[in-house]
């Protein structure tokens, strides 16, 4: 099925501990148990199917070791790594832009039941990983994976409680006076369109970010603090909170006081933990180009 198997798997090893390294580094402890479980799996597998049928049957390769969504091991690497395999399984048959890269990545995340915040933070990671795995194969960085678009008017966008891609944002626009937040992901500041004063440190928005991605989910303080202020946290557990209660304070400014985005949080978060509810579901609209403008 591949002019050369091995270094397929190579690339599936590599890219999917390094993704999980980066993004789910709690997890980092048991992935070479399970790789090694995976790639004999695979193996089998590979032997026994042609290319076009070689992942529907791994799904429950997945849901037989205990990992996939739903059982009571909830973990991300099993179904991270399936995903990734069959995106540079994909890729092997050619070049593509950021926008049918994306859509592979989309569809295979549908397809094998992978959450709206797994399915996001693939979309985020995997383009420049899949281009560093060809740059170091054909010692060239002309040879991208990934050909530039053509389209530089694609948008990723968050709102109303999933995550989409769009080349076009024009019915949003029309409500945008609607949302309670409008924020630009793309642009190098954020100031509030209520209140000139107010302005969101970049940490206020990758606080909101990760809670709008696990909206009507709890989160744990400890959770958050390390995938929001990952590198930055402090010494105690008490002054991280801080910096949370800190960046609410700049979200409820920019919304237009106090009591206006607090009021969809859970109560008592410092001790019971994050969870944006599901009312605020058609109060945001977030968005950045997938090729950012230029000025």
């Amino acid at each position: 099925m591949h002019s050369n198997k091995d270094l397929w798997l190579n690339n599936v090893h590599s890219l999917s501990k390094k993704f999980v390294e980066d993004n789910y580094s709690e997890e980092l402890f048991f992935f070479d148990t399970f790789w090694q479980i995976f790639s004999i799996k695979l193996n089998e597998v590979i032997k026994s199917h042609d290319a076009a049928s070689l992942f529907v049957p791994m799904s429950p390769v997945v849901s037989e070791l205990s990992f996939a969504r739903g059982y009571s091991q909830d973990f991300i690497t099993p179904i991270a790594t399936l995903i990734i395999a069959e995106v540079l399984h994909e890729l092997n048959e050619g070049k593509y832009t950021a926008p049918e890269l994306e859509d592979i990545i989309h569809s295979s995340a549908t397809l094998h039941g992978a959450k709206n915040s797994l399915t996001a933070c693939l979309i985020r990671s995997l383009p420049s990983l899949c281009n560093e795995i060809m740059i170091c194969k054909n010692s060239n960085p002309q040879e991208a994976l990934i050909r530039e678009s053509p389209r530089p008017s694609e948008y990723r966008i968050w709102t109303e409680g999933i995550y989409i891609v769009s080349d076009n944002i024009e019915k949003y626009v029309k409500k945008k006076g609607e949302y309670l937040l409008w924020i630009d992901l793309s642009a190098k500041q954020h100031v509030s369109s209520n209140n000139p004063e107010a302005f969101l440190h970049p940490r206020a928005v990758h606080l909101l970010l990760c809670l709008v991605e696990h909206i009507g989910t709890t989160l744990s303080v400890e959770y958050v603090i390390k995938h929001v202020y990952k590198g930055n946290t402090s010494l105690t557990l008490e002054h991280d909170k801080g910096k949370i209660a800190q960046h609410i304070t700049q979200l409820n400014n920019f919304c237009g006081g106090r009591g206006t985005f607090d009021s969809y949080l859970s109560a008592n978060w410092r001790h019971a933990g994050l969870c944006l509810r599901k009312e605020f579901e058609d109060k945001y609209f977030l968005f950045s180009r997938v090729l950012p403008n230029k000025d």
